[in-house]
């Protein structure tokens, strides 16, 4: 089996959640097409090994998030972590609406322009300036003592889940405490594991999908389950590996470049020189010509 790295052990674990929603949407619509029993169960199959793969990987990633060398998939979990805080202040909004109306003053007072789902999409500096005045408007006199009435019970465990949300994602940009290197290796070892786990398990999925889907004139195709994870483009200095014949082959023996120069520097001249006559043999040829 091919060796994986913490990254691409990664990649394979995000991406295997989007091949179970398609295998998913494959196997339903399969099941609505007469016959095909033993297609039917080899999509079953397939379906099962995804999912058998994927269980031990719950809560990975969000554990794995901390080593060095998956820094560069930051946006990854950043990504995710804004839209579980917008979530947090839609289900706040939707509480206040829910138990008080929709016209109720506090809404204006907390969400005086309501464009949450802009907030999904915006850089980080936009969403720190949104969250420090809403928690402004939150500590407000007026938001503070309507919220301290009977009516707004509700309320402390869900504005509660925005705080948390917001703590969430400023983790995700550092400033904590590095992680232990004993658990650190504990956790790279976890997440290969997984990684191999599911590299077989979706390809032996990825066949039986195919196989399943035969009888079905371009439903493998439309399926998706052909896609593949897209291979990250390995940073300079992380290449480690050169392949015969690339361009960086010669960087690989600096000392050997550096004692050839010289002997090409010095061939230069030769060169010339064995050039040079026949130019001037050649200008006055052309003079009588």
């Amino acid at each position: 089996m091919t060796t994986l790295s913490t990254l691409e052990a990664y990649d394979l674990i995000k991406f295997s959640e989007q091949f179970l929603e398609r295998l998913t949407a494959a196997q339903s619509s399969l099941a609505q097409r007469r016959g095909l029993k033993a297609e039917k169960d080899w999509m079953a199959t397939a379906h099962e090994l995804v999912t058998a793969a994927r269980a031990p990987t719950q809560g990975l990633l969000e554990r794995a998030r901390e080593l060095p060398e998956l820094e560069e998939v930051r946006d990854d979990y950043v990504g995710d972590f804004q839209n579980s805080w917008v979530d947090a202040l839609e289900r706040l909004l939707a509480g206040i609406t829910f138990h008080c109306g929709s016209r109720n003053p506090v809404i204006e007072a907390l969400y005086p322009h309501q464009k949450l789902p802009l907030l999904r999409r915006c850089g980080f500096e936009v969403a720190e300036e949104f969250s420090r005045e809403f928690d402004r408007r939150l500590k407000g006199s007026y938001v503070s003592r309507q919220f301290a009435q009977p009516d707004f019970a509700f309320i402390l465990p869900a504005v509660e889940q925005v705080g948390a949300a917001w703590q969430k994602l400023l983790s995700a940009f550092g400033g904590g405490e590095p992680m232990a290197e004993e658990l650190a290796i504990e956790i790279r070892k976890e997440l290969v594991g997984a990684g191999k786990r599911l590299d077989l398990a979706l390809l032996q999925a990825r066949l039986l999908a195919e196989a399943a889907l035969a009888p079905v004139n371009g439903g493998f195709e439309a399926s998706g389950l052909g896609l593949k994870p897209k291979k990250r483009k390995p940073k300079a200095a992380a290449v480690s590996v050169v392949e015969p014949g690339s361009p960086q082959e010669p960087e690989a023996a600096p000392a050997q470049a550096g004692q050839e120069a010289p002997a090409a520097a010095e061939a230069a001249p030769e060169a010339k020189a064995a050039r040079a006559p026949r130019k001037k043999k050649d200008k006055p040829a052309e003079a009588g010509a």
